[in-house]
């Protein structure tokens, strides 16, 4: 990774490698230590999985944090995070037209366990340089420096390896500062998704943390498509708790609660659909 680092990134940079060999940190902690080192203004978190193929990608990154509006940048994000406990990307699944979902991505992903099974996912959703979302995947982000007076990876809430990304996302949301998903750059993300007990307690104490601020969202969305997100997440959060081993009748409450939220959602889809077409009937 040094070495791919060196020869890519095109601008002076410091390297801060926080050794955990031993397991003495979790994600907070270790990247808590790698910002108090930090001396220039942009800080760049990645995982040791990703491979850059870009060319000059720092002086391409740097050129995003000139709008003074923008707090944090990176290749993965949502527009929308609802009040379901689930993944950030979860509730782009069901939706056809990328344009209308939730997802933001631009990464090259390749499986760990199948090399060959690797392809550039692109979903932007304007055909723009940045997308605006409220949270941004782990994988590689960057962050202005100044910020960390305020922020910071909370260790006191979470500890292990998991949403940390959605939980620093917030918290620079919460400053004011906007995020975004970039497309001139390339990343290549070599990994294998794993999403167990210890991440379902991250996912839950996540959604606690922050249930007064959910849902948010960049987009104003149709009823009908909200509905569509709201299914996909509650969805692939009771698979992800049935593949655990939760008692799917233990998650009654949860699934009710989401259920009559989406099913009030489709219902003033439909109501206003009929509107509608009554209207368009009517005309002359």
């Amino acid at each position: 990774m040094r070495k791919n680092i060196e020869e890519t990134i095109g601008v002076p940079y410091e390297l801060i490698v926080v050794d955990n060999s031993r397991n003495e940190y979790s994600i907070f902690a270790a990247y808590n230590l790698g910002v108090s080192r930090c001396n220039f203004d942009i800080i760049c978190f990645m995982h040791d999985d990703i491979l850059y193929r870009s060319d000059c990608w720092g002086a391409v990154t740097l050129n995003h944090f000139k709008d003074s509006t923008v707090g944090m940048i990176g290749v993965g994000g949502s527009r929308y995070l609802s009040r379901i406990p689930s993944i950030w990307w979860a509730g782009g699944l069901g939706i056809a037209d990328d344009a209308k979902g939730s997802i933001c991505h631009n990464s090259i992903d390749t499986d760990r366990l199948e090399p060959w099974n690797s392809k550039r996912q692109v979903i932007n959703p304007n055909g723009a340089v940045a997308e605006d979302v409220v949270v941004l995947d782990g994988l590689w982000f960057c962050i202005r420096r100044d910020l960390f007076g305020t922020i910071s990876f909370d260790s006191a809430t979470y500890d292990g390896f998991h949403f940390y990304d959605l939980d620093i996302s917030l918290q620079v949301l919460r400053t004011g500062k906007r995020l975004q998903v970039v497309y001139d750059l390339i990343v290549e993300h070599v990994s294998h998704p794993r999403h167990d007990r210890s991440w379902i307690t991250a996912c839950f104490a996540f959604y606690r943390k922050w249930a007064p601020l959910l849902p948010l969202s960049t987009v104003a969305y149709e009823p009908g498509t909200l509905a569509r997100i709201e299914f996909e997440n509650l969805r692939v959060s009771l698979n992800i708790l049935r593949g655990n081993g939760y008692l799917l009748r233990g998650l009654g409450k949860l699934a009710r609660a989401h259920l009559l939220t989406i099913a009030r959602y489709a219902v003033v889809y439909d109501w206003l659909s009929l509107y509608r077409a009554r209207r368009c009937s009517s005309r002359p």
